[in-house]
């Protein structure tokens, strides 16, 4: 009596792949599986079967591979835009020669209170939760707020050289924004002058002498200048109305 030839079964997860790849093959002439045709043979070829089939199991998951390779590159060729708009923050348009006539009607002292309430609230969010990020308009209260404590508030010389570098940059880009010019571009001399305090050159003057005596009449100069323009139109000129008038009719 003839004894059937035995071969140990592949593990199953291997099993599992030689199906699904195999299953994807249409065989052009014919509507035999072709599961069953490997299968079949393997009891008539013996271990070269093996082989083939190991061979054949490597080309499709190669292939496999390859075509959700393709897939994930046309379906990112194929974005439609939503993941692009879903990480860029796009601020509402406002028209800033109309914010100053709102302005001109808010209380300073009204306008600051409201705009501390809005930095606050966010500063409770990111303890909260950190990963919060405060949105556009919860920075603006806090440059409005910035700007006069630091530049008009009558400290200028001692708030100046523990000014962060990119501080400048978002005091000075909050003032473009809220349609002032004039304080924005005094702000940008402000950093000119925070730059000339950290220098060698004057770090190595002694604290007494001209130098310094010279650097801090400039400060003062500018804080003059600063106050001034954002007094020159009463409160439709100052920031931290201008920035509550912006945020009312963003709210609106």
């Amino acid at each position: 009596m003839r004894v059937p030839e035995t071969f140990m079964p592949p593990p199953d997860g291997l099993f599992a792949d030689v199906v699904n790849a195999v299953e994807t093959i249409t065989i052009t002439g014919t509507d035999t599986d072709p599961v069953a045709l490997i299968t079949n043979s393997m009891g008539d070829n013996g271990p070269s079967v093996l082989i083939g089939l190991g061979v054949l199991v490597a080309v499709l998951l190669i292939l496999r591979r390859m075509s959700r390779k393709a897939r994930a590159q046309s379906n990112m060729a194929q974005d439609t835009g939503i993941s692009f708009a879903a990480s860029v923050e796009i601020p509402p348009y406002v028209d800033t020669s109309s914010i100053s006539s709102i302005a001109a009607k808010i209380d300073p002292a009204e306008a600051a209170e409201r705009l501390s309430d809005t930095w606050m609230d966010a500063r409770r969010k990111v303890e909260a939760n950190p990963l919060y990020n405060p949105n556009s308009h919860e920075c603006m209260a806090r440059d409005a707020i910035e700007i006069e404590r630091v530049f008009c508030g009558g400290q200028l010389a001692r708030y100046l050289a523990k000014q962060p570098a990119e501080a400048f940059e978002r005091f000075a880009g909050t003032a473009q924004t809220l349609g002032s010019p004039k304080v924005a571009a005094l702000i940008g001399e402000a950093k000119k002058l925070a730059i000339k305090g950290h220098s060698e050159a004057l770090q190595s003057e002694p604290r007494k002498g001209e130098a310094w005596a010279e650097f801090r009449r400039q400060i003062a100069n500018l804080e003059a200048e600063i106050r001034s323009a954002n007094m020159a139109n009463g409160n439709a000129g100052r920031i931290v109305t201008l920035a509550d008038a912006y945020m009312s009719e963003i709210a609106a």
